[in-house]
């Protein structure tokens, strides 16, 4: 989903309750009775009243009744905000039930934040956000101030968006206050993710700072790296966060103090039973019958891996195509081939990347018909095919089995898609591409880790 893409409602209106105290549009239209003149950016006046203004906003009402210099002022031009949004506020203001363009949802919010709009910020926070989701990202990213107000849109869009390199352009323009808060909302399958990112930005766009401003430590979840790199940073030691940010991080009272606390709060025993090591990643099995990590992947749901082959054996025409990452049923494929059109099988997934260390495998019909010579290849997206693993003259086996990539080759390589690829003639010299398991293990990453290594790759 390209973040530039607008939303079905992007240009929608939003009906939002009108200020408390009824019609007084005919006042302003009228002019009558006015004692304040508002000047916009654009130009535009405003015959208004101080008594209107002051009745919905706290702000205003401080403002006009205390012995600012300004307060007796007979123009008043607003410090913050566009023209367009108190155009609407405004009208908002004297009662009138236009409603609000959803470009605006976050700059409205912004400025009855500001000068304490009550009855239309609670309004706003009371919007649901889900029909607008990309819109407001990017407004959110733009955002020239970040109160609790926007929390709540914030975390909820945050959430749901999709990274991609579109959204990356939007990010890189980002001030570092809202890219903290998308990097603390937005999923990531590991924490350590979280700061490789921040780490990325610091270097490319705030290289100025010599710590690293609280808005960072605050977006990372402290108590999900492991206890002893925890322990490390209390004793002065910050080398395992400077490895995942890049660059350095200063040893400080007060972060040491939220170490402790994260200390504090991890549970032993967690470590001992998740379902990924804590540096994100699966050791090689030593049980094959040990789920690969796109099984694991798809436990969230069926749509968080797709699962395509280049045609499809009867014997599984009418079943579920993820099959084929469970090493509980035996029979599956692709119909017969040929060397010129040769079969496969891939798993994808856009929840997040992998780097490989091994493949699992079995074959998948009776005795007949096994794979023998067959190129199991990686890519990242639209990326060309890599050869990951080459088999030659060696058949699958009837049981499950794992076979191991050389970490070093693909170290420091992200992927989101795989394929097993028949390169020669099974052993009964067809092109029937039998496989009732495939997977892969390895280590998992964020998806916004591989945008960004693409991304660095580039501009090398």
């Amino acid at each position: 989903m390209a973040a530039e893409q607008q939303d079905e409602n992007a240009n929608a209106s939003l009906d939002l309750i009108a200020a408390p105290h009824g019609n007084l549009a005919s006042l302003l239209e009228q002019g009558h009775l006015s004692d304040l003149t508002i000047q916009l950016e654009d130009g535009t006046t405003y015959q208004a009243h101080r008594v209107v203004l002051a009745g919905t906003s706290d702000v205003l009402k401080a403002k006009f009744i205390a012995s600012f210099g300004d307060s007796t002022d007979h123009t008043w031009s607003p410090d913050v905000g566009s023209a367009c949004a108190w155009h609407w506020i405004i009208g908002w203001m004297y009662g009138r039930s236009e409603p609000l363009s959803s470009n605006l949802f976050v700059e409205t919010l912004l400025i009855a934040d500001h000068l304490q709009m009550t009855s239309l910020v609670q309004s706003m926070q009371a919007f649901p956000a889900c029909n607008m989701v990309n819109n407001l990202v990017l407004q959110l990213l733009n955002a020239w101030a970040w109160p609790d107000a926007l929390h709540e849109h914030a975390r909820q869009c945050f959430s749901a968006i999709h990274f991609d390199r579109t959204l990356l352009g939007h990010l890189k323009k980002a001030n570092l206050q809202n890219l903290a808060s998308f990097v603390k909302w937005n999923p990531a399958p590991w924490e350590g993710d979280r700061l490789r990112i921040l780490g990325s930005y610091l270097r490319r766009k705030h290289d100025a700072y010599e710590t690293i401003p609280d808005c960072c430590i605050d977006s990372i979840k402290w108590s999900e790296f492991p206890a002893h790199a925890l322990e490390q940073y209390i004793m002065g030691d910050a080398n395992y966060f400077e490895d995942l940010l890049g660059q350095p991080m200063p040893v400080s009272e007060k972060t040491k103090q939220i170490m402790v606390k994260a200390l504090a709060c991890r549970c032993q025993n967690l470590e001992q039973h998740l379902k990924f090591d804590i540096n994100g990643s699966t050791e090689l099995p030593k049980e094959s019958s040990t789920a690969g990590l796109f099984a694991r992947i798809a436990q969230k749901g069926h749509n968080s891996v797709d699962v395509l082959l280049s045609s499809t054996h009867d014997c599984c025409k009418h079943s579920d195509p993820h099959e084929v990452l469970s090493t509980l049923h035996k029979n599956f494929g692709t119909s017969n081939q040929s060397s010129s059109n040769e079969p496969w099988i891939e798993l994808k997934t856009t929840d997040c990347v992998i780097r490989p260390r091994g493949v699992g495998l079995r074959h998948g019909w009776v005795n007949s018909d096994r794979c023998q010579s067959f190129v199991v290849e990686a890519a990242f997206e639209e990326s060309n095919w890599c050869p990951i693993l080459i088999v030659s003259n060696t058949p699958l086996q009837s049981t499950e089995q794992i076979l191991q990539i050389s970490e070093e080759r693909f170290k420091d390589r992200w992927f989101n898609r795989f394929r097993i690829r028949m390169s020669g003639a099974s052993s009964t010299n067809d092109w029937y591409l039998m496989v009732s398991w495939f997977d892969i293990f390895g280590s998992l990453g964020s998806y916004h880790l591989a945008v960004l290594d693409e991304e660095t790759s580039a501009s090398i």
